[in-house]
């Protein structure tokens, strides 16, 4: 059956601004798009396959919609009383690194994936191990991140053309090999250092949140000015986690350790603070908030944080992150989310054990698990990979599998 629909144009192509067009239902957004060229070519030298139909934000598609040109056109029927665009789909991609400072663009084709996007980010800003890294956006909580599914393209997540994303590290495994000889991934690795530890993320005593934080004012500040760092100088939000803030005269003592530093250039600095922070027992671990079911009746299902580090699955208090129980990856034999469950199997009791917990996050804490394991597995396989390799203790189990 054949419908009419509006289609607009980009002036570059010296057309009207728009055209209706009758287009057969019944066939694919492909033949679709050979019938609109055949009633508007494209200017020489243009490229047809940088081109696509696409449906402006509208009632049926919030945040737009390319229309995939396997797919038969009947399947976007809700897009019939709208205009459709015939154009190129490349556009800029602002990217940011987690600090929100150091905006770069990106040329990218809107159909690409986060899983292609994220190369052409590495490059763009220089990073080694680029496949630790992804992209997130903001969440609605402030200060926290969203990360986006690398299965699916941008705007199917509900990213808007004109919000930037964040290049963030999502795995730490080759981390722990850079050094001040590699001063770009050490910036990175340093910025989100930095930000775990002023948001108690990686939990540390006073003696090291003073270390930390007298190499931050060297690195922002340059050398000691008794002139300027004085009391009240300093956002101790920035500098120093939660736990130690209201220490009395905890600013002199952040100034006491940046005297200390006196001349130490900035990427020295860098490499202190994460090597500090490399030794940390929470380094590494990404947390998220679950509910063990209870052990028996008339109880409750116990908050606590369950982390995932590049060799186990841990449980730890929600408040203080001390650990309850560790579980390493290589006895993991199998794990699986449903909406509001994960559970994993450990192969190292007879029979296996399965632990569950209660979340909405299965999917997150399932696809971070794979992650690592398919990192393994590429770094055992390819020997210019080798030397970032887990040592043969930490080594994950080929034979574990996702449910």
């Amino acid at each position: 059956m054949e419908v009419a629909y509006k289609i607009t144009f980009p002036d570059t192509l010296g057309v009207r601004n728009y055209r209706t067009i009758k287009l057969d239902t019944t066939g694919s957004v492909g033949d679709a798009i050979s019938r609109i060229l055949g009633k508007n070519p494209l200017p020489a030298g243009e490229d047809p396959s940088a081109y696509g139909l696409f449906v402006p934000p509208c009632s049926a598609f919030d945040n737009g919609c390319w229309l995939k040109e396997a797919d038969l056109l009947s399947k976007y029927s809700a897009a019939r009383q709208e205009t459709m665009e015939y154009r190129k789909r490349q556009r800029l991609l602002t990217v940011s690194l987690v600090d929100g400072h150091s905006r770069k663009t990106v040329l990218i084709d809107d159909l690409m994936t986060v899983a292609e996007l994220v190369p052409l980010c590495t490059k763009k800003y220089g990073v080694s191990f680029g496949e630790e890294f992804s992209l997130a956006v903001d969440a609605p909580v402030a200060g926290e991140h969203r990360w986006l599914r690398p299965e699916l393209p941008l705007r199917v997540q509900n990213v808007r053309d004109d919000q930037a994303v964040i290049l963030k590290k999502k795995l730490f495994i080759g981390d722990f090999v850079v050094d001040d000889t590699d001063p770009i991934t050490l910036h990175l690795v340093y910025i989100q250092g930095r930000q775990s530890i002023v948001q108690g993320v990686y939990m540390c005593g006073q003696e090291e949140a003073l270390q930390l934080a007298g190499l931050q004012m060297q690195i922002t500040y340059g050398n000691y000015d008794p002139l300027a760092h004085v009391a009240g100088f300093l956002n101790l939000e920035e500098f120093l986690p939660p736990t130690v803030r209201k220490i009395d005269f905890i600013e002199e003592d952040v100034y006491s350790q940046h005297r200390r530093l006196n001349n130490i250039d900035e990427v020295e600095c860098k490499y202190r603070y994460v090597k500090i922070c490399r030794a940390l027992k929470t380094y590494g671990i990404t947390f998220f908030a679950v509910k063990e079911p209870p052990k028996g009746p008339n109880l409750y299902p116990r908050a606590v944080l369950l982390g995932v580090s590049r060799d186990a699955i841990v449980f730890c208090h929600p408040t203080t992150k001390d650990l309850f129980s560790r579980h390493v990856l290589n006895q993991v034999s199998r794990w699986t989310a449903s909406p509001l469950t994960f559970s994993f199997d450990i192969s190292e009791t007879i029979p296996e054990t399965t632990i569950t917990v209660e979340t909405t996050e299965g999917e997150a804490i399932s696809e971070l698990i794979n992650d690592y394991f398919v990192i393994a597995k590429r770094r055992r396989t390819d020997p210019s990979l080798s030397s970032l390799s887990m040592s043969d203790s930490d080594e994950l189990s080929a034979g574990a599998v996702q449910a």
